[in-house]
C-alpha cells in the first residue's frame, strides 16, 4: 500500500469514529452510542443535571473495555446538591438505566 491509500484509510476510520459519538444535555461529546438517548426527560433543572450526572456515571461504570480504552471512568455527580432529593433519585434511577441499557448492548455484541 502506497502512502495515499493509508491515509483514505484513515481519513475513514476518523469520520466513522466520530459519527458514532454522542452528545451529553450540556454539549460534551461523549462515547456513548448513538442509539443511546442522553437528552433528560423533561423538568426542573436538577432533574436534568441528575439525569445527566447519572446517565454519564452508569455508562462509564458498565461499559465495554473499548469504551473505557478511550475515555478514564468518570464518576459524575454534584456534591453541592446531595441533599437534594430530586437530583439524587433521578440521579440513582439514570444511573441504572444507563448501566443496564450498556450491559444489555454489550451482551448482544457477544
Amino acid at each position: 500500500m502506497n502512502m495515499k491509500n493509508n491515509y483514505k484509510i484513515l481519513v475513514i476510520a476518523l469520520v466513522a469514529l466520530l459519527t458514532s459519538c454522542n452528545h451529553t444535555a450540556d454539549g460534551k461529546i461523549s462515547w456513548e452510542p448513538v442509539s443511546l438517548n442522553l437528552t433528560p426527560p423533561p423538568g426542573p433543572p436538577e432533574y436534568q443535571k441528575g439525569w445527566s450526572d447519572g446517565c454519564e456515571s452508569g455508562s462509564n461504570a458498565y461499559s465495554s473495555t473499548v469504551y473505557k480504552t478511550f475515555k478514564a471512568f468518570e464518576y459524575r455527580f454534584d456534591v453541592s446538591m446531595r441533599n437534594n432529593k430530586v437530583y439524587y433519585q433521578v440521579w440513582k434511577d439514570a444511573f441504572l438505566y444507563c448501566s443496564i441499557y450498556w450491559e444489555r448492548t454489550q451482551s448482544e455484541n457477544i
